[in-house]
């Protein structure tokens, strides 16, 4: 009688050691998981501070879904997500001190998805650049697509040196989507 119940008891420390086990390797699993998608949204697709001429990055990038992306882009949303949008990404960069400006990644279930969304967000009169697909320029704003990307990009002023500011910080944001 005195076997069976250290035997129990045997037993059920067992079970107690491999449920805490499996807890600790869910816990990990759970974490490591979180970093990742952290990481891959903060420090991915856009230029860090200091990493182009002039631009610094403020703040801390954001992300947004389908289910989500009217939280920033409301009323716009619906063309977005009606076209395929996978997810959005965006941050905030000053210029040289003075400009305010927001860099945004639109990433596309595919190229045709944001061609379209950059042809609906084209602007007539805006200059054409030789910037990832296809790009323009107008007004303090920055319009491409590379690949499934979508990428527009807008300074709160029109000052002197900013059109070429845009297009630097455009490059840097086409060199890190080529290497995705």
């Amino acid at each position: 009688m005195r076997t069976l119940s250290i035997r129990k008891l045997l037993h059920r420390e067992s079970i107690k050691r491999s449920l805490f086990a499996v807890t600790v390797v869910v816990c990990i699993g759970w974490v490591a998981g979180c970093q990742s998608k952290t990481a891959s949204v903060t420090t991915g697709l856009f230029p860090r501070a200091n990493e182009v001429s002039g631009w610094a990055m403020v703040g801390k990038t954001r992300m947004f879904t389908a289910d989500n992306l009217y939280e920033y882009i409301d009323g716009a949303a619906d063309k977005f997500t009606q076209a395929g949008l996978e997810r959005a990404q965006t941050t905030d960069y000053r210029f040289q001190d003075k400009v305010e400006a927001t860099a945004d990644i639109y990433t596309m279930k595919n190229p045709e998805a944001a061609r379209r969304i950059f042809e609906e967000e084209s602007s007539p009169g805006s200059q054409a650049l030789q910037l990832g697909d296809r790009a323009e320029l107008s007004k303090g704003t920055l319009l491409f697509t590379h690949g499934r990307y979508y990428v527009k990009v807008v300074a709160f002023d029109n000052s002197p040196g900013i059109a070429g500011g845009l297009e630097t910080l455009g490059r840097a944001i086409e060199a890190k989507l080529a290497g995705t």
